[in-house]
């Protein structure tokens, strides 16, 4: 069985709601993330958002952490 949760939901055949998040930050995540419980995914946006990858790196990881019990991650 799947722990991926967005693979866990696409696996049953049902819709994978999510969410873009463009803030930076575990803080901002955890609040998507604990903002519904249909959630599978949510999106960091490191391109358009807050969140850069160079030199931002460390809030991306920290915000992939705050998902940890939660929706997927897809950055």
């Amino acid at each position: 069985m799947a722990t991926h949760t967005l693979l866990r939901t696409l696996r049953a055949n049902k819709p994978a709601f999510g969410a873009w998040l463009t803030l930076p930050g575990a803080l901002n995540a955890r609040t998507v993330a604990q903002s519904s419980p249909h959630l599978s995914w949510v999106a960091i946006d490191c391109e358009h958002g807050l969140t850069g990858l160079h030199p931002g790196v460390a809030e991306s990881i920290l915000a992939i952490e705050g998902l940890r019990d939660g929706p997927s991650a897809l950055v």
